[in-house]
């Protein structure tokens, strides 16, 4: 999978759990002050990254995610572990 591809997905899944704009929404943007994500925001985006990607998101990875762009490199990591084996 090419990182522009998994940057957009994550992007978009970011975007399904807020009001703000898709638009607004970059990899710099922080979960917690620029989209509005609660605690629950933050495990249903876990849940989707995990559908869409096949890949499990441990707990504690999620609290340690604060910008979209550790989504996108959390993702990346764990799909480059997947296609080591």
């Amino acid at each position: 999978m090419i990182r522009p591809d998994i940057t957009q997905r994550v992007l978009d899944l970011a975007a399904e759990q807020t009001t703000v704009p898709r638009d607004q929404i970059t990899p710099e943007s922080a979960f917690t002050a620029d989209l509005s994500f609660d605690s629950l925001a933050a495990v249903e985006f876990a849940m989707q990254m995990e559908d869409e990607f096949e890949i499990q998101v441990p707990d504690d990875a999620i609290a340690r995610m604060t910008t979209v762009r550790e989504a996108i490199e959390f993702v990346e990591q764990e799909l480059s572990k997947t296609a080591a084996t």
